[in-house]
């Protein structure tokens, strides 16, 4: 499997430099193209179309640098690279600094292609720019007084919440203030502190926690500007010197959440930062792997905006889908694929498959939740995030699939009378959903989102939802004024409707068959593979998580159970070749299948 050191990107917020035709080739034979706009002794910079990219050298095989010679009307003659251009200058950068050159003055402009290899611990002249703009005044931070899980912190949140809809701030300060003693660097607790002490007209309490803030990592100054809560405080110098400074803030978040990332993988991850969409990635992949992620999860949120949510994330959210030992170390719990933590704003996954957008869905939920001011029970949570789990993915969309591999087991539980009923459903906990029954809960959930989507009322139940939770947070009222029905007809509508449907089931792998030691499922008109295991037939043969394999043996491979028959019709060490996309690119590999041992 293809493996690159690290990537760590950028979004700068000044005017972007026209980009110059710089290559750089890669030892894992990758290459980027982009602008070289600065060096240190042991990276590189540079400017993509999207993000700034930060390289170590060690990655780099070779650099082809645009370098122009320039003769001025005066006779002087100067060498270097262009920082950036418009129709009246050009900015030259040059050993000595950078120097902007009107057009007009201009005899002769050479451009010539420089090859060359990175050396570590050298600096070419010039390439270093000025000071690092993301650096910001440190704040002294106090020791933490006590501990508090991050479910505990959730809970907490979501009381100091429940005091704001009521009008009692200063309950939800005590709320805000029981976290920060316990995590003393919590955003969403120095946000919402701040939020009430401009209310509560603390002026220079409400600029501290708001500074606290944005240094711990709160940097959606968009939402900032508009919150009508700073309205007390926007004309204070303290606040407008905040401001003055969003674009250090910016790149100071920006490096701090890299440098964390870091220190937990090592450099044996791609990392990057996507701004528009409020994205941190950390993956084990390849950049083509990490390209088709983000268009992957691009799709998953179009449709979900489409159908559910109205807000999207103030904030970054990070992605990390680590190699198996680091996941192992990070989740112990062999039960979890993955999980989304809402306190640090991340995710992390063992595959790129459906626990990946799960966990995404999850993400989006919450952010929407929280721009409510709601808090959804457990069923309408992993409802939602079960339901986006399984879609189909097309060249242009994504769509929620009504049938996976959970809707048989909960037909068979309807047809021997084991559901559980929805009055019973709407009232479960946190800890109940998760226990007694957990698997025909998460079943069910996704049973009843599948029938709202399937009827069309997805995103008016949702509405509906969102505008009664002050007077019913199970969602009961809900149900009732999307339907038009008490609870328990719209129930009994739904279990016709559950036996009634007529779909093609999943198939089951022989226990003989061979095995290629990697999960797939359905993609567009293909297959999507997922979670290799080390040493497999599949790994073996240089199959990668992320490959789209359409073709077995000339015999086109469309859906799972295409799959599953080409494997039942095989036979142990058989040699197939396999067609898949990797990025662009349509491949055959040959596979020597191996015998499945479970």
């Amino acid at each position: 499997m293809t493996k690159i050191k690290y990537i760590a990107v950028f979004i700068f917020l000044f005017a972007r430099p026209s980009l110059a035709g710089d290559i750089f080739e890669l030892k894992s034979g990758e290459r980027l193209e982009g602008k070289l706009v600065s060096e240190s002794n042991d990276e590189i910079t540079i400017q993509t179309k999207e993000t700034k990219v930060v390289l170590p050298k060690s990655m780099i095989e070779t650099m082809k640098i645009e370098e122009v010679h320039i003769l001025l009307s005066d006779g002087r003659k100067l060498r270097g690279q262009i920082e950036k251009e418009d129709d009246q200058s050009v900015v030259l950068r040059m050993k000595l600094g950078a120097l902007t050159i009107n057009k007009m003055d201009i005899e002769e402009l050479e451009r010539r292609i420089i090859e060359k290899k990175p050396v570590i611990g050298s600096v070419d002249s010039g390439r270093k720019t000025g000071s690092d703009k993301s650096e910001i005044a440190p704040i002294e931070w106090p020791e933490p007084v006590g501990k508090l899980t991050d479910r505990e912190v959730e809970q907490i949140d979501w009381h100091a919440t429940y005091y704001i809809q009521k009008n009692e701030y200063k309950k939800a300060l005590e709320k805000y203030q029981e976290i920060l003693k316990a995590r003393p660097k919590n955003i969403l607790a120095l946000y919402g502190a701040a939020c009430i002490y401009s209310h509560l007209n603390r002026h220079s309490k409400a600029i501290f926690h708001l500074r606290k803030a944005i240094a711990a990592g709160f940097i959606d100054f968009d939402r900032i500007k508009k919150n009508p809560e700073f309205d007390a405080i926007r004309s204070l110098p303290g606040y407008a010197e905040i401001i003055e400074k969003e674009e250090n803030y910016q790149l100071h978040a920006a490096k701090t959440k890299l440098r964390d990332l870091k220190n937990d993988f090592g450099e044996g991850y791609t990392y990057e930062i996507n701004e528009e969409r409020k994205l941190i990635f950390a993956t084990n992949q390849s950049l083509e792997v990490l390209e088709r992620m983000k268009e992957h999860l691009t799709k998953l949120a179009e449709i979900q905006y489409k159908l559910a949510w109205d807000y999207k994330p103030s904030y970054f959210i990070t992605i990390i889908c680590p190699d198996k030992k680091a996941f192992r170390k990070k989740v112990p719990n062999k039960e979890l694929a993955g999980y989304y933590q809402h306190c640090g704003r991340y995710l992390i996954c063992r595959d790129i498959g459906q626990t990946l957008d799960h966990e995404f869905t999850h993400a989006l939920h919450y952010a929407d939740m929280e721009a409510r001011r709601i808090d959804a029970p457990t069923y309408i949570d992993e409802g939602f995030a079960t339901l986006f789990e399984s879609c189909t993915f097309r060249a242009d969309a994504a769509e929620p699939r009504i049938f996976n591999r959970s809707f048989d087991p909960l037909r068979k539980a309807a047809c021997r009378g084991r559901l559980v009923k929805w009055k019973n459903m709407l009232s479960l906990s946190y800890t109940q959903f998760h226990q007694y029954e957990r698997s025909l809960h998460y079943d069910q959930s996704r049973g009843m989102f599948a029938y709202l989507y399937d009827t069309g009322n997805l995103k008016k139940w949702y509405e509906n939802y969102c505008a009664t939770f002050t007077r019913d947070s199970t969602g009961r009222i809900a149900w009732k004024k999307t339907f038009g029905n008490p609870l328990e007809s719209i129930e009994s509508n739904w279990i016709d409707w559950l036996l009634s449907q007529r779909y093609e089931r999943p198939k089951l792998k022989n226990w003989d068959s061979p095995d290629l030691g990697v999960r797939f499922e359905n993609y567009e008109d293909a297959i999507i593979l997922y979670d290799l295991e080390d040493d497999s037939p599949a790994d073996k043969a240089g199959l990668c998580e992320g490959d789209i394999l359409f073709r077995a043996d000339e015999k086109p491979i469309r859906k799972y159970n295409d799959m599953i028959d080409f494997l039942n019709s095989s036979t142990n060490t058989a040699k197939v070749v396999f067609k898949i996309m990797r990025g662009k690119k349509e491949i055959p590999i040959t596979v020597i299948l191996g015998k499945n041992d479970d």
